[in-house]
């Protein structure tokens, strides 16, 4: 209900280039783990380099937002493979330098520039990338032939809706909390 814009822009096939659709499970769930830890870097150096406070604290709770999916990520990709001795082993296995979504972070920060300025903003961009995400997920879940994939895909979409959640919720305490005080 937070999204502001009419409807969401870039090409369809952005995020598709990492995945072919023929990746077993495990290789499909290290592209996602790469994904959220490149954004959750994303967002670190973002709350680093914000010079108001506020939007320091939006950067680093989305951070935590992309570190909590990597546990969970993890966590699946162990009941896929109990040899994973730790996150870094599934990380090895996907080379990947896209942000969840599919963008690189300067191809985003580009496109996104304006966007990243204020609190709101940055919360959209982030539902953005969330939605993006959810949406690449989906559509690999009908491109791949390995029921396995099939099953995990539409679980990791379902993580991107709850990002979404979350971020709405954060968005929407933001417009009560201004509606409050008057602004």
């Amino acid at each position: 209900m937070a999204w502001q814009d009419e409807y969401a822009v870039g090409p369809e096939e952005v995020g598709m280039v990492y995945l072919s659709g023929s990746e077993t499970p495990l290789e499909v769930l290290a592209v996602a783990y790469v994904m959220e830890r490149n954004l959750g870097a994303f967002f670190t150096q973002m709350a680093s380099s914000a010079e108001i406070a506020e939007m320091v604290d939006v950067f680093r709770q989305l951070a935590r937002f992309e570190r909590d999916h990597q546990s969970k990520l993890f966590k699946i990709g162990k009941t896929l493979d109990p040899s994973l001795e730790g996150e870094e082993a599934l990380e090895s296995q996907a080379t990947v330098d896209a942000l969840e979504g599919g963008m690189t972070a300067e191809a985003f920060i580009e496109r996104n520039r304006d966007y990243l300025k204020t609190r709101q903003g940055v919360i959209e961009a982030a539902m953005m990338i969330e939605a993006q995400a959810l949406d690449v997920y989906m559509r690999y879940a009908d491109k791949t032939g390995n029921e396995e994939a099939e099953r995990l895909l539409p679980q990791l979409a379902q993580e991107e809706k709850s990002h979404l959640k979350l971020l709405g919720r954060l968005m929407d305490r933001k417009i009560v909390s201004n509606a409050a005080a008057g602004k």
